[in-house]
């Protein structure tokens, strides 16, 4: 890359606008704007709960800290 390319060749991969190369999320955009309506319609979940209605809703099976993780950012 750096034969080739210089400075850029080794900078690109890593630059802000470009789309994160890790593994695609489990719940989609549309997934994770349902389970928000979905939560709205009780006043206090635990984190525990949301992780069942993830897993009865959509057969995915998610942490507990990714389920935190989710409502944290949501």
């Amino acid at each position: 890359m750096w034969n080739e390319h210089g400075y850029e060749g080794i900078v690109s991969p890593f630059h802000k606008s470009d789309k994160p190369s890790g593994r695609p999320p489990k719940l989609s955009d549309d997934d994770l704007e349902k389970l928000k309506t979905m939560l709205s319609k009780k006043p206090n979940w635990l984190t525990e709960e949301v992780s069942n209605l993830i897993e009865q809703v959509w057969h995915v099976k998610l942490s507990l800290s990714q389920v935190a993780r989710i409502l944290k950012k949501n």
